[in-house]
């Protein structure tokens, strides 16, 4: 797996770079590709572009996305809108995006459904799971997915935006449009495809030494 990483700056530049990488992509065998858009701006108007780009260039990838605290590329801090090239150099590997929308079905169904989804496809290998912030607990969607085949790994998380007091986040996909109040799921796997995911909880160190409420 590869990943190539696209600093959206203005629609034109974003076009003739997606127009180069499509062009590398044919030479390469058009290799499986999806796009994953990480962005700082929670304004769905000022995303629309980018979709309209990615549809048009890539008129048969899937794409997703969701809001962010800020973006990273190359090492460095980002424009507030980057998007991810994700190749699959494998041919039989297979990915499914699902959206669901909390205004519509309950926490447990959601998961419930979840579920239903994996087993159907026996291909899924792992699940990830991006959140929009909500005024419930994740809990019953964690003891949901314990119904999940104990093999498939699952990752992921609660989306955030670069206010970090506030509730506001975003989700948004090429199969669900977007939505502030939902919860977004990518499915992977394949005959070739392999995954390993590690529980991480609690604030680990990053490098230097900072006071979070009571803990140093």
């Amino acid at each position: 797996m590869k990943n190539k990483v696209f600093a959206f700056k203005d629609a034109v530049a974003f076009e003739n770079d997606l127009n180069l990488f499509s062009t590398w992509c044919k030479e390469h065998g058009s290799p499986t590709v999806c796009f994953q858009i990480h962005s700082a701006v929670l304004d769905s108007y000022k995303l629309k572009p980018v979709w309209n780009i990615l549809e048009h260039v890539f008129p048969q990838a899937p794409w997703f996305g969701s809001s962010t605290g800020g973006n990273i590329a190359d090492c460095e801090m980002a424009t507030d809108i980057s998007v991810s090239a994700i190749i699959f150099e494998k041919p039989t590997t297979k990915i499914q995006i699902s959206q669901y929308d909390f205004s519509k079905a309950s926490i447990r169904n959601i998961a419930s459904e979840i579920v239903k989804a994996a087993n159907r496809n026996s291909w899924v290998k792992a699940i990830e799971i991006y959140h929009c912030i909500s005024p419930f607990s994740t809990t019953h969607l964690c003891e949901e997915l314990d119904a999940l085949a104990p093999d498939i790994q699952v990752f992921g998380g609660i989306v955030g935006s670069p206010d970090i007091t506030s509730s506001d986040s975003c989700i948004f996909s090429s199969v669900g449009g977007y939505t502030n109040t939902g919860l977004l799921v990518v499915f992977y796997g394949g005959d070739e495809f392999f995954v390993e995911s590690r529980k991480i909880s609690g604030w680990k160190p990053i490098g230097r030494n900072f006071q979070v409420t009571h803990a140093q």
